[in-house]
């Protein structure tokens, strides 16, 4: 598994979260953003539009639930090891809830981290109904905090960005400074 940070990465980021959890006074949080699930776990996916979830319990491991066809990244792009797939789009609630009762999410106050995009996914009317000993709390911004202060490990990926970014460009630059013509650019830059 090639992961972006290392696991005491990965690691601190939970620890941040689960204490802001207890901070305020959840038991659970559902986080749907994928900025935020990839930020926490490493697991992303181009096909961010459809559901994919991160259940962050204040204490205990976290687990994940997405599509049956992104196995393969779950293996290669996460830390985590406990996952629930997929496995038809028209039963993703049904897939949701029963992994929240095979991993004890069941009572509490769990947050739902949801945005206009993302509502209708997780329809906090038929969760309210399926797990009646939940208090389900519209949450944002739990996760964003931290992900806004940048750690020493990402200033260092942010300036090997910059950086490569910066060599292209100046690549670019001198081939178009040199050619005669657009056809000329273009095969220097192959």
């Amino acid at each position: 598994m090639a992961l972006a940070f290392s696991s005491a990465e990965f690691g601190s980021r939970m620890d941040h979260v689960q204490a802001a959890l207890a901070e305020v006074g959840l038991d659970a949080l559902v986080v749907t953003s994928p900025e935020n699930i990839c930020y926490l776990s490493g697991f992303w996916t181009p096909g961010y539009h459809v559901f994919q979830a991160l259940v962050v319990r204040r204490s205990g491991d976290p687990f994940l639930v997405v599509r049956n066809i992104e196995l393969d990244s779950l293996n290669t792009k996460s830390w985590i090891d406990r996952y629930y797939l997929v496995d038809n789009l028209d039963l993703t609630i049904g897939t949701f809830v029963e992994a929240l009762k095979a991993e004890g999410v069941v009572s509490g106050k769990v947050g739902l981290e949801v945005d206009g995009a993302r509502q209708a996914m997780l329809r906090s009317d038929i969760l309210a109904e399926a797990l009646p000993q939940v208090t389900w709390v519209p949450t944002l911004d739990v996760v964003d905090r931290f992900r806004a202060v940048k750690s020493e490990a990402e200033i260092a990926c942010i300036r090997q960005a910059v950086e490569i970014a910066e060599g292209a460009l100046l690549a670019g630059a001198k081939a178009i400074a040199s050619s005669t013509s657009i056809r000329a650019a273009r095969a220097a830059g192959h």
